[in-house]
């Protein structure tokens, strides 16, 4: 089923991609009663049911679902919130994002200094959020800074930090920092 859901993601056939991870949803269900739903699985969920003209609805059916189990998902959080802006909620989109950033921020405040891994994930997690779902371009160069700080080595950190740059007019320090210094990702 999985297979299937990729296949058909693979060729924008955007609501069989949707339906088939459902069904891959309701099967893990099934088989794991009592387990998390996986972000295999519900991240690809949540992209497709975006892509999808009739069922942006279901991102916040996805979103509620991650959110009972337990977890958070930023990037879950963040299609749920675009989902009701496109749905023409703007106060729910705004609700659902405000309260995704906040959870996300205190997430990264709470992890110890030592957990440097996690710290560069949620760093980077914060960077892209401010990129791309808020549009924020200091908050995005901020979150960018930070989680290049924290591993300087980092490709994807420097590229996010790029696109930070380029957000904030900046576009002659962008280039340097990830021209013939990555490979492709």
């Amino acid at each position: 089923a999985m297979a299937f859901a990729k296949t058909a993601e693979q060729m924008q056939i955007h609501q069989t991609a949707a339906d088939a991870y459902r069904y891959c949803a309701d099967l893990f269900g099934y088989l794991h009663p009592g387990q998390n739903l996986p972000p295999e699985i519900y991240l690809p969920w949540v992209i497709e049911s975006y892509n999808t003209a009739r069922n942006r609805h279901k991102c916040l059916q996805i979103a509620q679902l991650v959110r009972k189990s337990g977890q958070f998902d930023l990037i879950v959080e963040s299609f749920a919130g675009k989902a009701a802006a496109k749905n023409g909620d703007s106060t729910q989109a705004s609700e659902i994002l405000r309260a995704a950033e906040d959870k996300a921020i205190a997430e990264h405040k709470s992890i110890a200094a030592d957990s440097g891994d996690k710290q560069l994930q949620t760093s980077l997690a914060l960077a892209w959020f401010y990129c791309f779902v808020s549009e924020d371009a200091v908050g995005a160069l901020d979150w960018a800074n930070k989680a290049l700080s924290l591993k300087s080595d980092s490709a994807d950190a420097a590229a996010i930090l790029a696109y930070a740059l380029v957000m904030n007019s900046q576009d002659d320090l962008a280039k340097p920092m990830i021209a013939d210094k990555y490979q492709q990702n």
